[in-house]
């Protein structure tokens, strides 16, 4: 999970610690931040600020196209605060992050982490989408999670990596 900007900041050095690297320098790496407790579904719009301003992660986003992917969990925040806190934080925490990343100049996609029960954000999610705050064709839902057998939203995204 991101509580900071440091939680995915250490994916970039570890990355680059490993051996990760191309030949030009950049890390070949989509690194996406998990938001899923209530906490962090709070923060998470300050983590991406944070991260924004801060010039390696910046030019390292750059060399990725300008696209950030943000990983928002159901189980958690479900646990944390409940089916209906966490219904709210995580719609809250779309349209929120949507607007930073707007501010930004970056296009955001968001990897919806759901389960298979409804305690673990699974159930049926045609009107869950439907009604999410989503503004660009990339921003669509891709799903993980046992129970989930449906496809990739955003093609690129998914093959960039």
């Amino acid at each position: 999970m991101a509580h900071d900007r440091s939680d995915v900041l250490a994916v970039l050095a570890l990355a680059r610690r490993g051996g990760l690297v191309e030949e030009v320098g950049t890390v070949p790496l989509d690194i996406a931040p998990l938001f899923e407790t209530v906490d962090d579904l709070k923060r998470g719009t300050a983590t991406l600020r944070d991260l924004l301003a801060d010039p390696i992660y910046r030019a390292h986003l750059h060399a990725r196209d300008d696209v950030q992917m943000v990983m928002l969990g159901y189980s958690d925040s479900s646990k944390d605060g409940g089916i209906a806190a966490s219904r709210w934080g995580l719609q809250r925490a779309q349209v929120e992050l949507l607007e930073v990343a707007a501010e930004a100049g970056i296009r955001l996609t968001f990897f919806h982490g759901r389960g298979g029960s409804i305690s673990r954000g699974g159930g049926k999610t045609t009107h869950a989408v439907d009604a999410s705050p989503l503004r660009h064709p990339c921003a669509g839902p891709a799903f993980a999670g046992a129970g989930h057998r449906g496809g990739i939203a955003c093609q690129p995204a998914a093959t960039r990596t």
